[in-house]
């Protein structure tokens, strides 16, 4: 029982603290900011035209090369309508698109189907079916097919082209779509911030809430919160190792590694408690707002908890080697730096964005570097992963199909737990070691 007392004892320590009030005061106001988000279902033309607004630009995205061909046709949308009006949320919509110069949208059509087969890697290779002074027309099949493929880019995956005669040269097509998320389907809903102004949103609701919580889980807590805490932490452990204030810790009849682990729970606890504030609260208002419950976001409380409790570990030791809160603050981060350009740089050889293959002594150094050091980079990965599985669901598989250029290195699980858990322990046992054996 005295050890849960002593870890009492540390919570009450990290409670005493100020600081820890004015990061839970920030909490409550960026949690209140979220609760002041509303979303409203847009109606069918208005889904439409979001829909069909990108259709004169064709997209090339491979590894590292990205490019853009834009071509005139303006594209309008007449006769919307939900087909079924009844429900909650309009699942289905028709309308009719019109695109004038019928040229200009064949372009568009041929360039796709181009990049489709492969026929073209840069925006100045030649395109089968344009030719100087005339365009081919690629006929309905193809035209239908590039419709389909654009407005998966969108998040439709289900639709239906048919057609229609057409008029002064512009070409007509009655398009039906059948939605089995409406939260998927870009330029479904409008958003609001405490009711002042009104704004379409050119993307999903599941990626809006993905940025959103993205920008709370990895920039705000992630980075700022635990860059942060370990300021206001790092003072503990040489705190407790002034004369007078050891003499009475050592007093107490339990041995001196575990007086140094409540000392390093009570870190944990300083950054735990805002994160499950922030988090948390966030997490209960922007899924009440979008009736959408995304758990995942929730993980992201203990993949903060993991980061800074590998941090804080080396904060530990420093104060224990130096007794200086100073020395403990720049060598985290220095190992904090340094964790992340180890990560950074050896994910980047791995899939290929440098297109530069470095010699194989520095592939050894990168990848020694890499099972020695914690792997902090890879955490906001885990938050991604988490936060984006939730909003996305089983639809994350054609997210990624859909960005191709977004690809990255897997997360290596099994890897991650285990060199982060044995960093962890050699940290506090070398600690533990140099405390035990130290006369102070």
């Amino acid at each position: 029982m005295r050890y849960l007392a002593i870890l009492g004892d540390s919570l009450v320590e990290t409670l005493d603290r100020k600081s820890i009030y004015v990061l839970l005061v920030l909490c409550v106001l960026l949690v209140a900011a979220c609760a002041g988000v509303t979303f409203k279902e847009m109606d069918a033309e208005a889904v439409a035209k979001n829909l069909t607004n990108s259709l004169g630009n064709v997209r090339y995205a491979r590894k590292d090369t990205i490019w853009v061909k834009s071509y005139a046709a303006v594209h309008t949308v007449s006769d919307a309508r939900a087909l079924d009006p009844g429900r909650a949320a309009a699942l289905r919509f028709e309308f009719v698109l019109a695109a004038k110069p019928a040229g200009e949208f064949h372009k568009a059509v041929w360039t796709w189907d181009a990049i489709e087969r492969g026929t073209v890697k840069r925006s100045s290779d030649p395109v089968s079916g344009i030719e100087e002074g005339r365009v081919l027309d690629p006929g309905t099949s193809r035209c239908a097919d590039y419709l389909r493929a654009r407005f998966r880019e969108h998040m439709v995956f289900q639709t239906e082209v048919e057609t229609l005669p057409s008029e002064a040269d512009e070409v007509r097509f009655r398009v039906r779509t059948t939605h089995v998320n409406l939260e998927m389907v870009e330029g479904a809903y409008e958003v609001s911030v405490f009711g002042m102004g009104h704004w379409q949103l050119p993307i999903n609701v599941a990626t809006f809430l993905t940025l959103v919580q993205l920008l709370l889980a990895k920039t705000v807590a992630g980075f700022w919160g635990v860059a942060i805490a370990v300021v206001f932490t790092a003072g503990s452990v040489p705190n407790m190792l002034q004369k007078g204030t050891l003499d009475l810790v050592l007093s107490r009849p339990v041995r001196r590694p575990l007086l140094l682990l409540t000392k390093y729970a009570g870190g944990l606890f300083y950054v735990m408690i805002p994160a499950i504030a922030l988090i948390g609260g966030s997490w209960v208002f922007l899924s009440w707002r979008a009736s959408h419950w995304n758990y995942g976001f929730l993980a992201t409380i203990a993949v903060l908890g993991a980061q800074f409790a590998i941090l804080y570990s080396v904060t530990v030791l420093c104060g224990v080697l130096f007794r200086s809160t100073i020395a403990s603050i720049l060598v985290t981060y220095a190992t904090w730096f340094a964790c992340f350009v180890v990560g950074t740089l050896r994910e980047l050889v791995r899939v290929d964005v440098l297109s530069w293959t470095p010699p194989a002594w520095a592939m050894k150094l990168l990848d020694g570097l890499h099972l020695v050091l914690p792997k902090t980079a890879e955490f906001d990965k885990v938050s991604a992963y988490f936060i984006a599985r939730g909003n996305y669901g089983v639809e994350m598989e054609r997210v990624m199909d859909l960005q191709p250029e977004a690809a990255a290195a897997p997360i290596e699980w099994w890897t991650l737990g285990i060199s982060s858990a044995l960093f962890i322990g050699v940290m506090l046992c070398l600690a533990s070691w140099v405390f035990s054996r130290r006369d102070y």
